[in-house]
């Protein structure tokens, strides 16, 4: 399913399962947007789209790449109790209102190079498959400016093999 260069107002996508591919090229999203219980089972790219306003991606899987390369998001993201499947990208994306990671689960690499955010990242509970050797602190992606891996503690509930991402001062 394509939708190249549509617009939307307000949408609710809740529910809602592609089992195959999915893009939203150049679309955009004027008015509020959810994608609630939403399942991509193949590819699913948001190249170029512009969110003018809020979107939420919650209760979302990603199960095999997630695309999300210059979009545009000029209200709040809010990615909540999602999981991205083999690959997410944010590379050169824009991000003008706030942006919460929390409860995610990245399975393989993401990407934010070149993604620009003009408010501090909120970031709670976000998981990470690390790669090389047990409990090393390795990843195949490049992730927002401030962020770090941490291996977790015995107080974490994550199994062998993954990794925390946090912000810096959270670290310390």
């Amino acid at each position: 399913m394509e939708f190249v260069r549509t617009e939307f107002g307000d949408v609710d996508f809740g529910g809602t399962r592609f089992a195959l591919f999915a893009a939203f090229t150049e679309a955009k999203f004027a008015g509020v947007t959810r994608f609630y219980e939403y399942h991509f089972g193949d590819r699913a790219e948001f190249p170029r789209t512009r969110f003018a306003a809020d979107v939420w991606f919650e209760n979302t899987e990603f199960a095999d790449i997630a695309v999300f390369a210059a979009a545009e998001f000029g209200g709040s993201a809010r990615f909540l109790h999602t999981r991205f499947g083999d690959v997410g990208g944010f590379a050169r994306s824009r991000f003008d209102g706030d942006v919460v990671f929390d409860d995610i689960r990245f399975d393989g690499p993401v990407g934010f190079a070149g993604a620009r955010f003009a408010r501090p990242l909120r970031i709670e509970r976000v998981w990470v498959r690390l790669t090389g050797h047990k409990r090393k602190l390795e990843t195949d992606s490049t992730w927002p400016p401030g962020t770090v891996i941490r291996v977790p503690g015995e107080a974490d509930p994550l199994p062998e093999g993954w990794g925390v991402l946090e912000l810096e001062e959270a670290a310390e």
